[in-house]
Parts: structure tokens; sequence; C-alpha cells
């Protein structure tokens, strides 16, 4: 079970922080299953304030509780003179109450110059045999709670959607109710499956950005006056979201924000407040209430103990591995334009000495730059473009630059459905290569036979790629023998190399190298990990031996 979040950030409203101990009924007598089994990896580095150091350094103050006289100077610094200033009112307000949030939304709706507004009232329905009496005493004991999750996969959930009002649709002259909402969204992804399957209620007057959200109903139990009663109730999940509670905002990324902090201590409620905002200049202060910034103490020993038990970062690589070993790594990363960030932050990728990565899908007019990884060279091997799109093809490697100068022979092929990159390095032979699985079993033998004459079996050989050959079907048993046979070398990956069950990423060698399989984060291929050392022993082809797999050590000195 992995876990994800941040113990600075508010407590759950109506429950308790998940470190702490059950209190009630047999709760002090069961196991604390947090301490017991769960362990720390701290993620450092920021990215909502990644692009002002400053602001992002005196957040982690705040956040710990080590607040500077030069960080409440600067926060005091963004104080604006005048809190009633007009030109504020277009930014959203965070405010530490929902009363607070209320009567600033109220006041934005009365002060709006358009026309065109409705009160939408909910519909209520009360379940089942219901006396008339209890009836009318259970409709007036319900919240008017406004929002929900309509569509997670889609974004458009409980306080994460947020967006324009930008027409009422009403397409029933009987009813004063209106039918569909025209949202636009500020983040158009959001949405985008519903505007898709909702395509038939677009009219000429609406925009095809704009999403239209229709009134929802949902069933609950009327607690705790009426627990054993069912309610239904229909309304429209919106409303107003000029200002927001401070504890809504969580998770909530914002280029400007207008916030007044709470006037009492209310326990890292100014932290998560502060950043929600990407940049210091983005903050105005109505309220600091600086001497009110506080943490609790259970929280950060909390921290304090995690810290002090918490592992490493989560990596397949082994840092016992000798220090001479080569590390090479191959992933089929279906598509790079789309996954290079999943590779610039994939940490057993950025552990290898050498990656090779295959339908790349880039073109000519792929800057080097935006594929670039620190500390490393690349060699791209493209496929032609054809028509006005991507190739699905194409190869990319990178070589850690304290191996560059080590590099000799990189030889680039590309041919119709099949590619590779080929280098050397102390005499030891590395082929990188896709086959496509509309090869035919001729063209791909014949295709083996021509990287074969530019191999010497007398040195370390390593070809690894995706071959879509499935080894794990038997009636693939005889190619793989004869791809061995060309290459001279053994193939040996035993483990599955797809999210589908199937092992196509091969490696074919002939020497003592260790191959295993880690999972991608991003791919439905795994990653093909090999390593290997330069004193490691050369494996040659003995037909003679049946009891060494057809192969004998030979070591090198």
């Amino acid at each position: 079970m992995l876990v994800i979040g941040d113990l600075f950030q508010l407590e759950p409203v109506l429950d308790g922080i998940i470190f702490k101990d059950l209190g009630a009924g047999y709760g002090p007598l069961a196991p604390n299953l947090w301490k017991d089994y769960f362990t720390m990896i701290e993620l450092t580095e920021i990215m909502r304030q990644k692009d002002d150091l400053q602001f992002a350094q005196m957040l982690n103050r705040i956040r710990e509780g080590k607040l500077l006289d030069e960080d409440i100077a600067l926060l005091e610094s963004r104080i604006v003179k005048d809190p009633n200033d007009q030109s504020l009112l277009d930014i959203t307000h965070l405010y530490p109450t929902n009363k607070e949030v209320e009567s600033h939304n109220t006041t934005i709706f009365n002060n709006c110059s358009s026309t065109d507004k409705v009160y939408v009232e909910a519909i209520d329905v009360i379940l089942g045999d219901v006396q008339t009496k209890v009836k009318s005493k259970c409709l007036a004991c319900i919240s008017n709670e406004v929002t929900t999750n309509v569509d997670v996969e889609d974004g458009i959930t409980n306080g994460g959607a947020i967006g324009i009002l930008k027409y009422i649709d009403y397409r029933d002259d009987k009813s004063k109710q209106p039918s569909i909402l025209w949202i636009l969204f500020d983040d158009q992804q959001i949405g985008k499956n519903a505007r898709y399957k909702n395509y038939r209620f677009y009219t000429d007057n609406i925009d095809r950005s704009w999403t239209p959200i229709f009134a929802i109903k949902r069933q609950f139990a009327l607690y705790p006056h009426f627990a054993h009663v069912q309610a239904a109730r229909e309304q429209f999940p919106l409303r107003l979201s000029a200002a927001r509670t401070i504890h809504k905002s969580q998770g909530s990324t914002m280029s400007k924000a207008v916030l007044k902090l709470p006037a009492t201590a209310r326990s890292h409620m100014p932290y998560v407040a502060l950043s929600r905002v990407t940049s210091l200049n983005g903050i105005y202060i109505k309220e600091l209430n600086a001497d009110k910034i506080s943490q609790r103490k259970d929280v950060k020993d909390e921290m304090k103990r995690l810290r002090e038990s918490q592992i490493e970062p989560l990596s397949y690589i082994n840092p016992a591995l000798k220090p001479d070993c080569i590390k090479i790594a191959f992933l089929n990363s279906r598509s790079l334009h789309a996954h290079i960030n999943d590779v610039k932050h994939d940490h057993d990728l950025l552990n290898m000495d050498i990656i090779a990565l295959c339908e790349t899908r880039l073109v000519s007019g792929d800057s080097n730059l935006a594929y670039d990884l620190p500390d490393y060279k690349m060699v791209r091997n493209d496929q032609e473009q054809t028509e006005n799109r991507r190739p699905p093809h194409g190869m990319i490697l990178y070589i850690n630059q304290r191996f560059v100068n080590e590099i000799t022979n990189t030889i680039l092929n590309t041919e119709d459905n099949f590619e590779s990159i080929s280098v050397s390095r102390h005499g030891a032979q590395y082929v990188f290569l896709y086959r496509s699985p509309s090869l035919t079993l001729e063209q791909t033998l014949a295709k083996a036979r021509r990287i074969s004459e530019n191999l010497y079996t007398s040195q370390p050989v390593v070809v690894m790629g995706d071959f879509n050959i499935d080894i794990s079907d038997q009636k693939n048993e005889h190619v793989i023998k004869e791809l061995e046979d060309i290459f001279q070398c053994k193939q040996i990956v035993t483990e599955i190399t797809t999210n589908y069950g199937t092992t196509i990423d091969l490696v074919f060698t002939n020497t003592t190298a260790i191959c295993s399989i880690i999972e991608s984060l991003f791919s439905d291929h795994k990653i093909v990990f090999l390593h290997h050392t330069d004193s490691d022993n050369i494996m040659l082809r003995n037909t003679d031996n049946e009891n060494t797999d057809g192969y004998q050590q030979l070591v090198i000195d």
C-alpha cells in the first residue's frame, strides 16, 4: 500500500489524524497499524513554487514551525493597504470559515452586473412510508451543501473543478428550473469527456469549450435527528467560488490569491493558505495575524519519528553492485514525446549507464534540448516521417557522460519495420534493436544475420531489444534457437516483459551478465535491466556438451 500526503496539512474534517491511536469504543485495544507497518520516503523537490526559491524556502520554515523575523517582514510586505480594494475582487479569496466565504460570495453575486441571475432551489423528497408531519420536519433539517464528485476521471470533482458560468440553459418552457448550466472550466482538460458524450445538447449559441452540468440526485439518511429516514435531493452540484475556505483549497494551485489568515491559532492553516500560490508576488494578505501561525506538536513529533526511520528512495537498483559494474536498461517507451517527463523523473532509469528506448516516435522537428537528460549524451535514430503525423517507431540511446569517451563504432540502422543502434566499449559490443511484428520470420533472421556480420563473438556481445517474439509461446522456441545460433549468444530473459503476460523484450549475450525485469511507471512494457563487468566470463558455444546447455565458460584474463 502506498499512501501519499503531508502531515503538516490540515486534519480531516470530522475525522482524526492518521497516526493517532483510536480513542472511542474498543479503539484503545486496537493496534496502531500506521506505526506498525508504515515507513516514509520524503519527497524534497518543490514543484508548485519551483520558480520562486525565496518563497519556497520561507514556506518550508512556516511548515516546520521555524519562522524567522525576515519571513514575517516578507509576509508583511504583502499586506494590502485597502482590504476593500475593488481590483482584488476578481482574485480568488481564501478564508478560515464558511461564514466568511458565504458572505463574500453573496456580495459578489449581488454586485454582479449581469441580469441573467437565477436562484435554483434543490428539490427534496422524503422516501418511503413516512407520516406527513414527520416528512415536513425532515425536509426542514436538510443541509445546503451543493458540491459532489460528478466524474472523477473527467476531473469534475468536489472542489477541484473551477470555472465560469457562461450560460443558463432552459429547455423546458413549463419549468422555471434551468435544464443545463454551461461552465467554462479554467482547465480545459476538465469536462473533456462530458463535452464529447453530450454533443447533442450543443446549439449554435453554445461554445464547444463549455461543459454541460446537469442536476443530479443523491439519496442519504437524515442524521442525526431522523437516521431511519431516507431523503433524495436533486440539485446542480455547483456553488459560487469567488471565495473558498482554506480547508477546501487544499490540493489547489493558484497564481494569485487574496488571503485572510485566522485570528486564532489554527495549526497549519496559514501554511496551507500561503502554499496554494505559486509565487510571493501572487499573494495579497488582508489579515496576517503572524503571532497565530502555529504547528501541532504531535505532528512535529511524528514527522521526527518518521524521518529517523525513513527508508531510501524506491529503486530496484542494488547499491551493492560492484563499482565497475555497467548498468544497461532497455524499454519500449510507447512514445517518448508523451513520456519524456516520466523518463526524467524515473529513479531506476537515471541510475543506468546506458538507456536504450524504442518506439520513441520523434521527428526531425523535435529539438534535442527537449529530450536531453542531464549527465547523458544522446544518440537519436528517428524513423523517417511520412505524411503529417509522427512515425510509429524510432530509437534513442542515452550514454552516461563518464562512458562517452569510451564509446566507439556507433552504427545506426533504420529500415522498414526494423531499426537498431550499435556501440562498442573496451571491445564489448552492444546492439539495441526494435523489430516490428509485421516482419516475417525469414525477414527477421535475415536482418539478424546482417547484424551478426559485425559481431566478434570472441569478445563480449549483448543484443537486446523489443523482438515482438513471445518466448512464452512454445511455437516460437525454434525461432529463439535460430537467433541464438546466428548471434552465437544465449537468450537470458525468463520473466514476462509486458503488462499482457508476454515475454517479447529479449537479451542475447555470450557473457555471464545478469538480467532482471523492473516495473515501468508509464509504459505497458517493463524495463529490461542488464548488469555486467568488464571481467565477466564469456560463454562460448559448445554444441557437443548438452549438460552446459550448449555453452562453456571461457575466462578472459
